[in-house]
Protein backbone atom coordinates (compact mmCIF):
# COMPACT_ATOMS: atom_id res chain seq x y z
CA UNK A 1 0.00 0.00 0.00
CA UNK A 2 1.25 3.47 -0.87
CA UNK A 3 2.23 5.69 2.05
CA UNK A 4 -0.34 8.24 3.19
CA UNK A 5 0.04 11.55 1.37
CA UNK A 6 -0.18 14.60 3.63
CA UNK A 7 -0.49 18.30 2.84
CA UNK A 8 0.90 20.18 5.84
CA UNK A 9 0.02 23.89 5.98
CA UNK A 10 1.98 25.90 8.56
CA UNK A 11 3.33 29.46 8.42
CA UNK A 12 5.85 29.06 11.29
CA UNK A 13 9.16 27.95 9.74
CA UNK A 14 10.51 26.15 12.80
CA UNK A 15 7.31 24.32 13.58
CA UNK A 16 6.87 23.38 9.91
CA UNK A 17 10.41 22.00 9.65
CA UNK A 18 10.24 20.00 12.90
CA UNK A 19 6.85 18.38 12.29
CA UNK A 20 7.64 17.67 8.65
CA UNK A 21 10.73 15.72 9.71
CA UNK A 22 8.72 13.76 12.29
CA UNK A 23 6.04 12.88 9.71
CA UNK A 24 8.61 11.71 7.18
CA UNK A 25 10.28 9.54 9.82
CA UNK A 26 6.85 7.95 10.40
CA UNK A 27 6.73 6.99 6.73
CA UNK A 28 4.32 9.62 5.40
CA UNK A 29 4.70 11.49 2.13
CA UNK A 30 4.62 15.15 3.08
CA UNK A 31 4.00 18.23 0.95
CA UNK A 32 4.38 21.53 2.79
CA UNK A 33 2.72 24.90 2.28
CA UNK A 34 3.96 28.00 4.11
CA UNK A 35 0.64 29.87 3.96
CA UNK A 36 -3.08 29.32 3.71
CA UNK A 37 -3.20 30.64 0.15
CA UNK A 38 -0.41 28.31 -0.95
CA UNK A 39 -2.16 25.42 0.73
CA UNK A 40 -5.41 26.13 -1.11
CA UNK A 41 -3.56 26.22 -4.43
CA UNK A 42 -2.01 22.83 -3.63
CA UNK A 43 -5.45 21.38 -2.84
CA UNK A 44 -6.76 22.70 -6.16
CA UNK A 45 -3.89 21.17 -8.13
CA UNK A 46 -3.09 17.87 -6.40
CA UNK A 47 -4.61 14.91 -4.61
CA UNK A 48 -3.85 14.22 -0.95
CA UNK A 49 -5.07 11.67 1.58
CA UNK A 50 -5.30 14.20 4.41
CA UNK A 51 -4.62 17.85 5.23
CA UNK A 52 -2.90 19.07 8.42
CA UNK A 53 -3.46 22.79 8.83
CA UNK A 54 -2.53 25.36 11.45
CA UNK A 55 -5.50 27.30 12.79
CA UNK A 56 -3.74 30.65 13.30
CA UNK A 57 -2.09 31.92 10.11
CA UNK A 58 -1.60 35.57 9.13
CA UNK A 59 -2.83 35.47 5.53
CA UNK A 60 -5.69 32.97 5.34
CA UNK A 61 -6.67 31.33 8.62
CA UNK A 62 -7.22 27.63 9.14
CA UNK A 63 -11.02 27.93 9.26
CA UNK A 64 -11.01 29.70 5.88
CA UNK A 65 -8.72 27.02 4.43
CA UNK A 66 -11.09 24.37 5.81
CA UNK A 67 -14.13 26.05 4.25
CA UNK A 68 -12.37 26.33 0.90
CA UNK A 69 -11.25 22.69 1.09
CA UNK A 70 -14.85 21.58 1.67
CA UNK A 71 -15.79 23.42 -1.55
CA UNK A 72 -12.90 22.08 -3.65
CA UNK A 73 -12.67 18.51 -2.33
CA UNK A 74 -15.61 17.77 0.01
CA UNK A 75 -14.38 14.32 1.01
CA UNK A 76 -10.76 15.25 1.79
CA UNK A 77 -10.02 14.62 5.52
CA UNK A 78 -8.87 17.75 7.34
CA UNK A 79 -7.11 17.86 10.72
CA UNK A 80 -6.74 21.25 12.42
CA UNK A 81 -3.63 22.08 14.48
CA UNK A 82 -3.23 24.86 17.06
CA UNK A 83 -1.01 25.69 20.02
CA UNK A 84 -3.60 27.87 21.77
CA UNK A 85 -7.01 26.72 20.69
CA UNK A 86 -10.06 27.40 22.80
CA UNK A 87 -13.07 25.11 23.13
CA UNK A 88 -15.24 27.37 20.90
CA UNK A 89 -12.55 27.30 18.20
CA UNK A 90 -12.34 23.53 18.37
CA UNK A 91 -16.11 23.17 18.17
CA UNK A 92 -16.28 25.59 15.22
CA UNK A 93 -13.62 23.63 13.34
CA UNK A 94 -15.48 20.35 13.86
CA UNK A 95 -18.77 21.96 12.85
CA UNK A 96 -17.15 23.25 9.67
CA UNK A 97 -16.07 19.71 8.77
CA UNK A 98 -12.68 19.11 10.40
CA UNK A 99 -12.15 15.43 11.19
CA UNK A 100 -10.14 16.21 14.33
CA UNK A 101 -8.42 18.97 16.32
CA UNK A 102 -4.87 18.47 17.62
CA UNK A 103 -2.94 20.69 20.03
CA UNK A 104 0.62 21.69 19.09
CA UNK A 105 3.24 20.50 19.58
CA UNK A 106 1.60 17.10 19.07
CA UNK A 107 3.01 13.86 20.45
CA UNK A 108 4.40 12.04 17.36
CA UNK A 109 2.76 8.69 18.09
CA UNK A 110 -0.59 10.23 19.00
CA UNK A 111 -0.55 12.37 15.84
CA UNK A 112 0.29 9.33 13.71
CA UNK A 113 -2.62 7.43 15.25
CA UNK A 114 -4.96 10.35 14.56
CA UNK A 115 -3.79 10.57 10.94
CA UNK A 116 -4.06 6.83 10.33
CA UNK A 117 -7.53 6.59 11.90
CA UNK A 118 -8.79 9.65 10.03
CA UNK A 119 -7.59 8.38 6.65
CA UNK A 120 -8.89 4.85 7.28
CA UNK A 121 -12.30 6.20 8.29
CA UNK A 122 -12.40 8.35 5.15
CA UNK A 123 -11.53 5.38 2.94
CA UNK A 124 -14.19 3.21 4.59
CA UNK A 125 -16.79 5.94 4.09
CA UNK A 126 -15.79 6.25 0.42
CA UNK A 127 -16.10 2.48 -0.08
CA UNK A 128 -19.48 2.51 1.65
CA UNK A 129 -20.72 5.29 -0.62
CA UNK A 130 -19.56 3.37 -3.70
CA UNK A 131 -21.31 0.25 -2.41
CA UNK A 132 -24.49 2.23 -1.78
CA UNK A 133 -24.35 3.68 -5.30
CA UNK A 134 -23.80 0.23 -6.78
CA UNK A 135 -26.67 -1.22 -4.75
CA UNK A 136 -28.96 1.64 -5.74
CA UNK A 137 -28.10 1.13 -9.43
CA UNK A 138 -28.75 -2.60 -9.08
CA UNK A 139 -32.11 -2.09 -7.35
CA UNK A 140 -33.19 0.48 -9.93
CA UNK A 141 -32.30 -1.71 -12.90
CA UNK A 142 -32.98 -5.29 -11.84
CA UNK A 143 -36.20 -6.56 -13.50
CA UNK A 144 -37.34 -8.48 -10.40
CA UNK A 145 -39.31 -6.65 -7.70
CA UNK A 146 -37.36 -6.25 -4.45
CA UNK A 147 -39.43 -5.45 -1.39
CA UNK A 148 -39.53 -5.25 2.41
CA UNK A 149 -42.53 -5.83 4.65
CA UNK A 150 -42.91 -4.21 8.06
CA UNK A 151 -44.07 -5.81 11.34
CA UNK A 152 -47.71 -5.59 10.23
CA UNK A 153 -47.09 -7.16 6.86
CA UNK A 154 -47.30 -3.88 4.97
CA UNK A 155 -44.85 -2.82 2.26
CA UNK A 156 -42.18 -0.50 3.67
CA UNK A 157 -40.04 -0.40 0.54
CA UNK A 158 -40.32 -1.66 -3.01
CA UNK A 159 -38.08 -1.32 -6.05
CA UNK A 160 -38.92 0.84 -9.10
CA UNK A 161 -39.25 -2.32 -11.23
CA UNK A 162 -42.80 -2.72 -9.94
CA UNK A 163 -43.91 -0.09 -12.44
CA UNK A 164 -42.66 -2.12 -15.41
CA UNK A 165 -44.18 -5.33 -14.03
CA UNK A 166 -47.51 -4.19 -12.61
CA UNK A 167 -47.89 -0.55 -13.59
CA UNK A 168 -47.78 0.87 -10.06
CA UNK A 169 -45.37 3.52 -8.92
CA UNK A 170 -43.49 2.51 -5.73
CA UNK A 171 -45.25 5.22 -3.72
CA UNK A 172 -48.64 3.73 -4.63
CA UNK A 173 -47.65 0.42 -3.05
CA UNK A 174 -46.15 1.61 0.24
CA UNK A 175 -48.39 0.92 3.23
CA UNK A 176 -50.41 -1.72 1.38
CA UNK A 177 -50.34 -5.48 2.00
CA UNK A 178 -49.85 -8.31 -0.44
CA UNK A 179 -53.52 -9.19 0.05
CA UNK A 180 -54.54 -5.89 -1.60
CA UNK A 181 -53.39 -7.08 -5.02
CA UNK A 182 -53.74 -10.86 -4.80
CA UNK A 183 -56.04 -12.96 -6.93
CA UNK A 184 -59.01 -13.94 -4.69
CA UNK A 185 -58.21 -17.63 -5.13
CA UNK A 186 -54.70 -17.06 -3.70
CA UNK A 187 -55.79 -15.02 -0.69
CA UNK A 188 -56.21 -17.93 1.71
CA UNK A 189 -52.76 -19.31 0.93
CA UNK A 190 -51.19 -15.87 1.31
CA UNK A 191 -53.01 -15.14 4.57
CA UNK A 192 -51.72 -18.37 6.11
CA UNK A 193 -48.19 -17.55 4.97
CA UNK A 194 -48.29 -14.02 6.37
CA UNK A 195 -49.77 -15.10 9.69
CA UNK A 196 -47.19 -17.84 10.10
CA UNK A 197 -44.34 -15.47 9.21
CA UNK A 198 -45.50 -12.75 11.58
CA UNK A 199 -45.96 -15.23 14.43
CA UNK A 200 -42.72 -17.16 13.97
CA UNK A 201 -39.96 -16.70 16.54
CA UNK A 202 -37.39 -18.05 14.06
CA UNK A 203 -36.31 -16.83 10.62
CA UNK A 204 -38.18 -18.47 7.73
CA UNK A 205 -37.40 -18.92 4.04
CA UNK A 206 -40.28 -19.03 1.56
CA UNK A 207 -40.83 -19.83 -2.11
CA UNK A 208 -44.40 -19.49 -3.37
CA UNK A 209 -46.32 -18.59 -6.51
CA UNK A 210 -49.10 -16.01 -6.53
CA UNK A 211 -51.17 -14.11 -9.04
CA UNK A 212 -50.93 -10.36 -8.57
CA UNK A 213 -53.29 -7.79 -10.02
CA UNK A 214 -51.67 -5.17 -12.25
CA UNK A 215 -52.91 -1.60 -12.28
CA UNK A 216 -54.59 -2.37 -15.60
CA UNK A 217 -56.67 -5.04 -13.89
CA UNK A 218 -55.02 -8.08 -15.44
CA UNK A 219 -53.44 -10.75 -13.25
CA UNK A 220 -49.85 -11.85 -13.67
CA UNK A 221 -48.06 -14.86 -12.19
CA UNK A 222 -45.18 -14.26 -9.79
CA UNK A 223 -42.68 -16.50 -8.06
CA UNK A 224 -41.95 -15.00 -4.66
CA UNK A 225 -38.88 -15.86 -2.62
CA UNK A 226 -38.83 -14.32 0.83
CA UNK A 227 -37.13 -14.47 4.20
CA UNK A 228 -38.16 -13.17 7.58
CA UNK A 229 -35.87 -11.13 9.84
CA UNK A 230 -36.38 -11.98 13.52
CA UNK A 231 -34.86 -10.20 16.52
CA UNK A 232 -35.34 -11.37 20.11
CA UNK A 233 -37.89 -13.87 18.90
CA UNK A 234 -40.04 -11.27 17.15
CA UNK A 235 -40.67 -10.61 13.47
CA UNK A 236 -39.20 -7.24 12.49
CA UNK A 237 -39.09 -7.36 8.71
CA UNK A 238 -39.69 -9.55 5.70
CA UNK A 239 -37.46 -9.18 2.62
CA UNK A 240 -38.19 -10.77 -0.71
CA UNK A 241 -37.88 -10.94 -4.48
CA UNK A 242 -40.90 -11.28 -6.77
CA UNK A 243 -40.20 -12.54 -10.30
CA UNK A 244 -42.77 -12.26 -13.08
CA UNK A 245 -43.18 -15.79 -14.53
CA UNK A 246 -46.33 -15.13 -16.57
CA UNK A 247 -44.65 -15.95 -19.88
CA UNK A 248 -43.23 -19.16 -18.46
CA UNK A 249 -46.62 -20.21 -17.11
Amino acid sequence: MKPISILYIEHDTGQRKDLTEILKQKGYRVTVAASGRTGIRQIERRRFDVVLCDLDMPDVGGIQVLEKTRQIRPGLPFIMLSSRASVPQSVKAIQKGAADFVLEPPHPDELATTIDNTVERSRLEARLKRSERDLKAFVENVPDILYSLGPRGRFESISPSIEASLGYKPAEFLGRTLLDVLHPEDSEKATEMLQESLASSKPLLRKLEFRLRAKSGEYRFFEIRGRTIVEDGKFVRGDGIARDITERI
